[in-house]
């Protein structure tokens, strides 16, 4: 019994570690589907992980970060900061920042790791005007450019098939409504990009990348006569674009979100918002070089020679 005991004992770890292997892969297939806005964990130790929780029970809490999976116990959390509020955090800390390399530096990792890249690369840059030899921030520039998203990530010599995908504003998949949808698709023919909008439903043909699109609208405030009586609405519209692998899911280009306030008759549900929303993201589209097609110079045609074998025309 002692040596089937022992036996078990050792057996064991392979198990162990199968069956994490398969929890591993199951929060990143977890992971790949839409996830909650994510949120920057400030634990009780001083480390900080920006990610989305994928998974939770009492014991823990499973966040992706990048492309692993962090287990974090919920007591050690000190503190979570959502992203749409990590513009505050930074000017907070910006707030306090000494003038010096390091200082520099260490924030403008900061910046990289919450996605903040236009102020990482302003402090990173910052850094090395005060100490040109500052290794770290080099190291950083370094890491920051590998992740750039300014640039989409093809090329005019790509053959690229582009899938269009639209999601709600709390991340769902929903259906587009028809004529926001129409625009999207009459602005990436009409543009001669260097790529292929993928017919609506067509799955024998897979994406290169997928175009996601996220309409959403709300009301900010009601403008009111007679008491109760509501004249308008006053609507926040947002749109948001990014180009994500269609394998992993992960965000290769982000376009900055075209944000639009009106002020709209009772009678409109959002429509009127989006449609403005929508419109000022395909004016940002228009502006990006990756949504626009310059045709390669046709060289000249070679000068034909005499068919006598006499010298050519001068």
């Amino acid at each position: 019994m002692r040596q089937y005991a022992h036996t078990c004992r050792r057996a064991a770890p392979p198990r162990i570690l199968v069956c994490m292997a398969a929890l591993v892969l199951t929060l990143l297939a977890l992971a790949g589907a839409d996830a909650p806005e994510k949120e920057l964990f400030v634990l009780t130790s001083g480390e900080e992980h920006f990610g989305q929780i994928v998974l939770r029970n009492d014991r823990a809490l499973f966040i992706k970060v990048e492309d692993r999976i962090v287990s974090v116990a919920p007591a050690d959390v000190a503190d979570r900061i959502p992203q749409r509020a990590i513009g505050r955090e930074y000017e907070r800390r910006r707030a306090r920042l000494a003038h010096d390399a390091p200082s520099h530096c260490a924030l403008g990792a900061w910046c990289r790791k919450v996605e903040l890249f236009k102020e990482a690369k302003e402090l990173l840059e910052a850094a090395l005007k005060l100490d040109p030899q500052h290794a770290g921030a080099r190291k950083e520039l370094a890491a920051l450019a590998a992740q750039d998203r300014s640039k989409v990530p093809w090329r005019e010599v790509d053959s690229v098939f582009l899938r269009l995908e639209a999601v709600a504003g709390d991340g769902k998949s929903t259906a587009p409504d028809s004529e926001s949808w129409e625009r999207i698709k009459s602005f990436l023919v009409n543009a001669r990009p260097p790529f292929t909008v993928m017919p609506e439903g067509d799955r024998k043909i897979p994406p290169t990348w997928i175009l996601r699109v996220e309409l959403s609208a709300e009301v900010v405030s009601e403008n009111r006569f007679y008491e109760e009586v509501v004249v308008s609405r006053v609507w926040r519209g947002t749109a948001k674009l990014a180009v994500m692998d269609p394998k992993t899911r992960a965000v290769r280009f982000v376009l900055d979100p075209g944000e639009v306030t009106e002020t709209l008759s009772p009678n409109d549900k959002g429509a009127g918002i989006k449609r403005a929303a929508l419109a000022k993201l395909l004016q940002a589209m228009r502006a990006n070089p990756g949504f626009r097609y310059k045709k390669a110079a046709v060289p000249p045609p070679a000068k034909k020679a005499p068919e006598d074998g006499g010298p050519a025309p001068g």
